[in-house]
Order: C-alpha cells, then sequence, then structure tokens
C-alpha cells in the first residue's frame, strides 16, 4: 500500500536499470501522448542485446543524485495507470524462458529491498495470481510472453540479428506507429482501422507489428 504518508515513497523509482518491453513502451507513449522517434529521443537508450542481437530499449534516468525516474514526481508517479510492468509487479520481479518444445514457463522472486516499509505492514497474505490481477499486468504479461517467444524462436538458429533485420525488429515491436510508413508500398494489407479507444487502437497496431516481426523472420 504505498503512498506519500510513508518514509520510503517514491525510493523505489531511481538508481535501477529499467528494461521496457514494448508493451510498456506502447503504454508510456499514450499517457505522454506522444510518437515513438519522439519518445525515444527523451526517454530511451536502445541497443542490441549480446547473442540473439535483438533490441534491447531501456528508460534513460535523470542525470541527478538519485538517477530517478524521468517520471517520478515529490506526488509520485505521473505516468501511473500506464507505468511499465516492472513498476506494476514490484517488488515481485518476473522472468519468462522456453524450452526445447516452445513450452513457455515464468517465475517469481520476491524482491526485497531495505527501504521499502511495505514488508512490515500489517496486512492479509496475497497470492501472486491476485496480485498480478490487481496490478492489471494480464496484457503486459501477454505481449511480453510473444515478444519472448519470437527472440527464443530466434536463439535456436544460433546468431545475431544483422543490422537490417535488427531495424525491422525495432521498428515492428518498439515503433509500430511507424511501421506502416516504413514499409510504404512494400506494406502487407491489414484491417488496422482507427478508433476511438486509443489503447485498443495502439494494441492492435503493436500485435500487427509482432506478427509482421514473425512472418520476416521465419517465414
Amino acid at each position: 500500500k504505498c503512498h506519500s504518508s510513508i518514509d520510503c515513497f517514491n525510493r523505489c523509482c531511481g538508481d535501477v536499470n529499467l528494461a521496457l518491453s514494448p508493451y510498456d513502451v506502447m503504454r508510456l507513449r499514450i499517457n505522454l501522448q506522444i510518437g515513438s522517434t519522439e519518445f525515444m529521443r527523451k526517454y530511451a537508450e536502445v541497443y542490441p542485446l549480446s547473442g540473439n542481437g535483438f533490441p534491447c530499449v531501456m528508460l534513460s534516468m535523470r542525470n541527478d543524485e538519485r538517477q530517478s525516474c524521468p517520471f517520478v514526481t515529490e506526488e509520485g508517479c505521473s505516468v501511473y495507470d500506464h507505468r511499465p510492468g516492472a513498476c506494476r509487479v514490484y517488488p515481485l520481479g518476473r522472468g519468462a524462458s522456453m524450452d526445447k518444445e516452445g513450452k513457455l514457463s515464468e517465475e517469481y522472486i520476491l524482491v526485497r529491498e531495505s527501504h521499502c516499509e511495505g514488508f512490515w505492514e500489517d496486512v492479509l497474505p496475497i497470492t501472486v495470481s491476485d496480485y498480478l490481477n490487481n496490478q492489471g499486468m494480464k496484457n503486459y504479461i501477454e505481449y511480453d510472453n510473444r515478444y519472448i517467444q519470437v527472440m527464443h524462436r530466434w536463439n535456436a538458429r544460433g546468431r545475431a540479428l544483422d543490422k537490417k533485420l535488427f531495424a525491422k525488429v525495432f521498428v515492428a515491436a518498439y515503433r509500430p506507429d511507424e511501421l506502416l510508413n516504413y514499409l510504404g508500398d512494400a506494406a502487407p494489407s491489414c484491417d488496422i482501422v482507427e478508433k476511438d479507444d486509443i489503447l485498443s487502437f495502439e494494441t492492435e497496431r503493436l500485435a500487427f507489428g509482432l506478427q509482421w516481426i514473425e512472418d520476416v523472420l521465419f517465414g
């Protein structure tokens, strides 16, 4: 039950290496009402992962003493409704992997940090499943898993993405709002239509981008 009356308020919002998933970036862009090019310029650092060469996007922290999150204020998180999955699931950490048969599994760890007073609250226990539901993690997990599955399928080939494939994956996963313009006349036909519900519209564009990545990498 994090709130401004406790001494550790905002203490977990700095000095962290926060990787952003494609779904994280999409939700943050919705909150900020900006396109992906502006988001990457202002808030992200991008580099290829060692081994498979897939894009990794890290949130750029402020250059202050605490290396604070760019979205944290004295009143708390300014993007709370669209905050990244790692922030939602805290103080849990989530890991997902695939076996050789393509079955995806996940595990959770409890992150005990000395500054967090939440561990000493007198509250009823809660299951991991209920906590994830309470934090609105369903779509975050679904789209994280889709990206992870693509990476694991590619890992079986034993080589990294070249620069050309890196650019395609990056645009489709992290900049799906620009994908159709990026493809130009080579864009496949799709049924993405403008919606009043911006979350549904952007999610549809991300789903299209992830499917296009699979088509490009695996045929």
